[in-house]
């Protein structure tokens, strides 16, 4: 006589969540968008300047405008 096989019972498909990997990775690439656009931004300009020169001594100031490098 066979021993009796035993079947056990099929184990439920394993069920992936592509909706939170998606929500994840777009979280991730805004983050990294966001840091790349802080660290890449041009610098802040000013419309007056003053410059006061409180000794005895000479200074020398030039400025130019925004059309030339200065």
């Amino acid at each position: 006589m066979t021993a009796p096989t035993v079947q056990s019972p099929t184990a439920p498909p394993t069920e992936r969540r592509p909706v939170i990997e998606w929500i994840a990775l777009l979280v991730v690439v805004g983050l990294l968008v966001v840091t790349t656009v802080l660290l890449v931004r041009g610098p802040d300009f000013v419309h007056h300047v003053g410059v006061t020169n409180r000794s005895n001594l000479p200074i020398d100031v030039d400025v130019t405008s925004g059309q030339r490098d200065g």
